[in-house]
Parts: structure tokens; sequence; C-alpha cells
């Protein structure tokens, strides 16, 4: 006995096997395959993430805005700290912004924050 066949069906599994035939060829003539596109994807997410572990913090330190730019880590560690000491995350930032520049302005206040941290954890 014959199979049983649902026209409809089969019409839409050959037009999307068609579809999918011409798209293939267009990429291969007009643009990138889709390997290159799911890399070019993963690349971007992969970056994304990275950014999103750097939390941004804009402050008005010793007068002037500035922008820092840390890892999460360090951020929960240099609030408790503020807590700690009972000052605000502006204050202890301008504390270490003004100690950075007497020891070692050359220095990022990035790195600065991050060494403070370090220090007082080892502390």
């Amino acid at each position: 006995m014959a199979e049983i066949v649902n026209l409809r069906r089969a019409r839409k599994q050959k037009a999307r096997a068609t579809a999918e035939t011409e798209a293939a060829a267009n990429r291969l003539v007009h643009g990138r395959t889709k390997a290159e596109r799911s890399k070019t994807k993963a690349e971007k997410e992969g970056a994304e993430r990275k950014l999103d572990g750097h939390k941004r913090g804009d402050d008005n330190v010793a007068g002037h805005r500035t922008s820092l730019a840390l890892e999460q880590e360090f951020w929960t560690a240099l609030e408790k700290i503020a807590r700690d000491r009972s000052m605000t995350l502006p204050v202890l930032i301008a504390s270490i912004d003004e100690r950075r520049g007497k020891t070692t302005p050359e220095a990022s206040l990035a790195s600065a924050v991050r060494v403070f941290v370090l220090e007082n954890r080892l502390n």
C-alpha cells in the first residue's frame, strides 16, 4: 500500500529547500557565509559579556567629573570599604585620587583604585 502524502506539507518542504539553496548560493556570491556570521555574532556577544563585567561610574572627584571603569568585584569591595569607613563612594575615590597625585601621579585612577582595594583586602 502506498504512503499517504500531505500535499500542502510536501509543497512547503520543497519551497523551504529551494529557498535555502538559493540563500546559500546568494551568500557565496554576495556576502558572508552562515559560519562567518555565526563567528562574528559569537565574537560580538563575547565582547559584550566582557564589557558587562566592567561597571562604569561617573562621579565628581576633586571638583571635576570623572569616569571610572572597574570590574564589578572592585566596585563591590570599594563600596564595602566606603561603608566601613562611613564615607560616601565619591569621597573615598577623591581621597584615593589625592593620594595617587602625591605618590604616583602617572598612574591612572582606575589602577590606583585597584591597588587601594587590594591593599585594604590584604591588611
